[in-house]
Protein backbone atom coordinates (compact mmCIF):
# COMPACT_ATOMS: atom_id res chain seq x y z
CA UNK A 1 0.00 0.00 0.00
CA UNK A 2 1.67 3.51 -0.93
CA UNK A 3 1.77 6.53 1.16
CA UNK A 4 -0.92 8.14 -1.02
CA UNK A 5 -3.36 5.27 -0.65
CA UNK A 6 -2.76 5.40 3.22
CA UNK A 7 -2.96 9.39 3.34
CA UNK A 8 -6.49 8.42 1.68
CA UNK A 9 -7.63 5.97 3.94
CA UNK A 10 -6.79 8.17 6.81
CA UNK A 11 -7.78 11.51 5.65
CA UNK A 12 -11.13 10.40 4.06
CA UNK A 13 -14.51 11.71 5.90
CA UNK A 14 -15.77 9.27 7.65
CA UNK A 15 -12.58 8.32 9.50
CA UNK A 16 -12.16 12.08 9.78
CA UNK A 17 -15.68 12.05 11.71
CA UNK A 18 -15.44 9.08 13.78
CA UNK A 19 -12.08 10.77 14.62
CA UNK A 20 -13.70 13.86 16.35
CA UNK A 21 -16.34 11.98 17.78
CA UNK A 22 -13.91 9.34 19.38
CA UNK A 23 -12.18 12.75 20.38
CA UNK A 24 -15.31 13.94 22.01
CA UNK A 25 -15.96 10.79 23.77
CA UNK A 26 -12.63 10.84 25.43
CA UNK A 27 -12.83 14.27 26.95
CA UNK A 28 -16.60 13.38 28.12
CA UNK A 29 -15.31 10.21 30.06
CA UNK A 30 -11.74 11.16 31.43
CA UNK A 31 -11.33 14.86 31.84
CA UNK A 32 -13.19 14.77 35.78
CA UNK A 33 -11.10 11.71 36.07
CA UNK A 34 -7.95 13.62 35.47
CA UNK A 35 -8.40 15.99 37.70
CA UNK A 36 -9.22 13.87 40.65
CA UNK A 37 -5.08 12.97 40.53
CA UNK A 38 -4.79 16.61 40.52
CA UNK A 39 -4.42 18.56 44.55
CA UNK A 40 -7.64 20.37 44.83
CA UNK A 41 -5.69 23.18 46.02
CA UNK A 42 -2.77 23.66 43.20
CA UNK A 43 -2.76 26.16 40.97
CA UNK A 44 -3.07 23.19 38.05
CA UNK A 45 -6.07 22.27 39.32
CA UNK A 46 -7.80 25.35 38.98
CA UNK A 47 -5.63 25.95 35.63
CA UNK A 48 -7.75 22.55 34.13
CA UNK A 49 -10.80 23.73 35.36
CA UNK A 50 -10.93 26.81 34.03
CA UNK A 51 -9.58 26.76 30.44
CA UNK A 52 -9.95 22.65 30.23
CA UNK A 53 -13.44 23.13 27.94
CA UNK A 54 -11.17 25.84 25.66
CA UNK A 55 -8.50 23.23 25.55
CA UNK A 56 -11.04 20.77 24.21
CA UNK A 57 -12.19 23.34 21.97
CA UNK A 58 -8.82 24.49 20.85
CA UNK A 59 -7.35 20.37 20.29
CA UNK A 60 -10.40 19.54 18.14
CA UNK A 61 -10.77 22.15 16.29
CA UNK A 62 -6.67 21.95 15.18
CA UNK A 63 -7.76 18.17 14.00
CA UNK A 64 -10.84 19.09 12.27
CA UNK A 65 -8.44 22.22 10.63
CA UNK A 66 -6.11 19.19 9.45
CA UNK A 67 -8.30 16.77 8.19
CA UNK A 68 -9.93 19.29 6.11
CA UNK A 69 -6.61 20.53 4.89
CA UNK A 70 -5.66 17.04 4.05
CA UNK A 71 -8.99 16.69 2.41
CA UNK A 72 -8.75 19.63 0.45
CA UNK A 73 -5.07 19.11 -0.70
CA UNK A 74 -6.29 15.72 -2.10
CA UNK A 75 -8.78 16.82 -4.18
CA UNK A 76 -7.05 20.07 -5.05
CA UNK A 77 -4.09 17.72 -6.74
CA UNK A 78 -6.89 15.20 -8.01
CA UNK A 79 -8.17 18.34 -10.06
CA UNK A 80 -5.31 19.62 -10.67
CA UNK A 81 -4.35 16.07 -12.78
CA UNK A 82 -7.37 15.65 -14.27
CA UNK A 83 -7.32 19.73 -15.62
CA UNK A 84 -3.49 18.81 -16.94
CA UNK A 85 -5.08 15.71 -18.98
CA UNK A 86 -7.94 18.03 -19.85
CA UNK A 87 -5.87 20.35 -21.21
CA UNK A 88 -3.12 18.32 -22.92
CA UNK A 89 -6.05 16.36 -24.85
CA UNK A 90 -5.81 16.85 -28.55
CA UNK A 91 -9.45 16.84 -28.68
CA UNK A 92 -12.07 19.97 -27.26
CA UNK A 93 -13.61 19.46 -24.37
CA UNK A 94 -16.06 21.84 -22.99
CA UNK A 95 -18.77 22.00 -19.79
CA UNK A 96 -21.94 23.81 -19.71
CA UNK A 97 -24.37 24.12 -16.87
CA UNK A 98 -27.88 23.36 -16.85
CA UNK A 99 -28.83 26.69 -18.08
CA UNK A 100 -26.51 26.37 -20.94
CA UNK A 101 -23.85 28.89 -19.89
CA UNK A 102 -20.04 27.49 -20.53
CA UNK A 103 -18.13 26.54 -16.88
CA UNK A 104 -15.20 24.80 -18.45
CA UNK A 105 -13.76 25.08 -21.85
CA UNK A 106 -9.50 23.32 -22.15
CA UNK A 107 -7.04 24.56 -24.31
CA UNK A 108 -7.65 22.82 -27.26
CA UNK A 109 -11.19 24.50 -27.07
CA UNK A 110 -9.14 28.05 -27.09
CA UNK A 111 -6.91 27.28 -29.60
CA UNK A 112 -9.68 26.12 -32.17
CA UNK A 113 -11.88 29.12 -31.72
CA UNK A 114 -9.49 32.03 -30.48
CA UNK A 115 -10.68 32.89 -27.35
CA UNK A 116 -9.35 32.61 -24.19
CA UNK A 117 -11.38 31.00 -21.22
CA UNK A 118 -12.18 34.10 -18.67
CA UNK A 119 -14.26 35.24 -21.80
CA UNK A 120 -16.13 32.24 -22.50
CA UNK A 121 -17.17 31.28 -19.26
CA UNK A 122 -20.80 32.50 -18.16
CA UNK A 123 -21.57 32.68 -21.76
CA UNK A 124 -24.16 30.31 -24.05
CA UNK A 125 -23.14 28.75 -26.88
CA UNK A 126 -25.49 31.39 -28.78
CA UNK A 127 -23.49 33.98 -27.46
CA UNK A 128 -20.26 32.53 -29.07
CA UNK A 129 -21.29 31.07 -32.50
CA UNK A 130 -23.05 32.17 -35.28
CA UNK A 131 -27.14 31.38 -35.44
CA UNK A 132 -27.34 28.31 -37.55
CA UNK A 133 -24.37 26.64 -35.56
CA UNK A 134 -25.51 27.77 -31.71
CA UNK A 135 -29.51 26.29 -32.59
CA UNK A 136 -28.07 23.26 -34.17
CA UNK A 137 -25.96 22.66 -31.40
CA UNK A 138 -29.18 23.87 -28.65
CA UNK A 139 -31.31 20.82 -30.18
CA UNK A 140 -28.72 18.75 -29.41
CA UNK A 141 -28.14 19.54 -26.29
CA UNK A 142 -31.91 19.61 -25.05
CA UNK A 143 -31.81 15.99 -26.74
CA UNK A 144 -29.45 14.97 -24.29
CA UNK A 145 -31.10 16.82 -21.40
CA UNK A 146 -34.44 15.21 -22.46
CA UNK A 147 -33.64 11.97 -22.99
CA UNK A 148 -30.05 11.40 -20.31
CA UNK A 149 -28.58 10.16 -23.36
CA UNK A 150 -25.60 10.33 -24.98
CA UNK A 151 -25.45 12.52 -28.51
CA UNK A 152 -22.81 12.06 -31.77
CA UNK A 153 -23.11 13.95 -34.54
CA UNK A 154 -20.61 15.50 -37.06
CA UNK A 155 -20.33 19.31 -38.21
CA UNK A 156 -18.31 21.59 -40.33
CA UNK A 157 -17.38 24.48 -38.19
CA UNK A 158 -14.20 27.43 -39.50
CA UNK A 159 -11.50 27.80 -36.63
CA UNK A 160 -9.96 30.82 -36.15
CA UNK A 161 -7.40 30.57 -38.39
CA UNK A 162 -10.35 30.56 -41.39
CA UNK A 163 -9.71 26.57 -41.76
CA UNK A 164 -12.57 24.65 -42.62
CA UNK A 165 -13.05 21.54 -40.06
CA UNK A 166 -15.16 18.30 -39.75
CA UNK A 167 -15.73 17.51 -36.54
CA UNK A 168 -16.89 13.96 -34.53
CA UNK A 169 -18.69 15.73 -31.34
CA UNK A 170 -19.87 13.62 -28.35
CA UNK A 171 -22.03 14.84 -26.19
CA UNK A 172 -23.39 13.22 -22.61
CA UNK A 173 -24.89 14.10 -19.40
CA UNK A 174 -22.98 15.00 -15.87
CA UNK A 175 -25.02 13.74 -13.11
CA UNK A 176 -24.39 14.48 -9.82
CA UNK A 177 -25.10 10.62 -7.64
CA UNK A 178 -28.38 11.81 -6.72
CA UNK A 179 -29.36 12.01 -10.74
CA UNK A 180 -29.70 15.62 -10.53
CA UNK A 181 -28.08 17.20 -13.89
CA UNK A 182 -25.19 18.66 -13.00
CA UNK A 183 -24.72 19.82 -16.61
CA UNK A 184 -23.92 18.66 -20.23
CA UNK A 185 -20.25 17.40 -21.49
CA UNK A 186 -19.15 17.68 -24.75
CA UNK A 187 -15.76 15.81 -26.58
CA UNK A 188 -15.18 17.33 -29.93
CA UNK A 189 -12.40 15.35 -32.08
CA UNK A 190 -11.16 16.71 -35.34
CA UNK A 191 -11.81 14.19 -38.34
CA UNK A 192 -11.41 16.31 -40.89
CA UNK A 193 -8.24 14.10 -42.21
CA UNK A 194 -10.32 10.91 -41.79
CA UNK A 195 -13.16 12.41 -43.85
CA UNK A 196 -10.75 13.67 -46.62
CA UNK A 197 -9.11 10.13 -47.13
CA UNK A 198 -12.29 8.33 -46.51
CA UNK A 199 -14.13 10.71 -49.38
CA UNK A 200 -11.03 9.62 -51.93
CA UNK A 201 -11.02 5.85 -50.95
CA UNK A 202 -15.08 6.09 -52.21
CA UNK A 203 -14.02 8.32 -55.30
CA UNK A 204 -11.06 5.75 -56.33
CA UNK A 205 -13.80 3.15 -55.51
CA UNK A 206 -16.05 4.65 -57.69
CA UNK A 207 -13.58 5.06 -60.41
CA UNK A 208 -12.47 1.80 -60.65
CA UNK A 209 -16.10 0.41 -60.44
CA UNK A 210 -16.71 2.68 -63.68
CA UNK A 211 -13.71 1.13 -65.18
CA UNK A 212 -14.43 -2.22 -64.77
CA UNK A 213 -18.09 -2.28 -65.47
CA UNK A 214 -16.98 -0.68 -69.01
CA UNK A 215 -14.04 -2.54 -69.79
CA UNK A 216 -14.83 -4.80 -72.96
CA UNK A 217 -12.63 -7.57 -71.67
CA UNK A 218 -14.17 -10.51 -69.49
CA UNK A 219 -12.05 -9.54 -65.94
CA UNK A 220 -13.31 -12.02 -62.89
CA UNK A 221 -11.91 -11.90 -59.46
CA UNK A 222 -11.00 -15.48 -57.41
CA UNK A 223 -9.48 -16.24 -53.98
CA UNK A 224 -6.99 -18.58 -53.20
CA UNK A 225 -9.03 -21.29 -53.39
Amino acid sequence: MNRQTIFRRIFSPGVVSLGYVGVCCCWILFSDRLLAFVPADSGLFALMQTFGDWFFVVATGVFIFVSMRKIVGRAENELARLRAVIDHSPASVAMTDPQGRFVMVNKEFERRYGVNSQAVLGKTVEELFPEPISENVADRVRQVLETGGVSKMDMSLSFADGTEHTLEITRFPILEPSGEHLGIGSISIDVTERTRVESELRESESLLRAIIDNCPLIIALKDLD
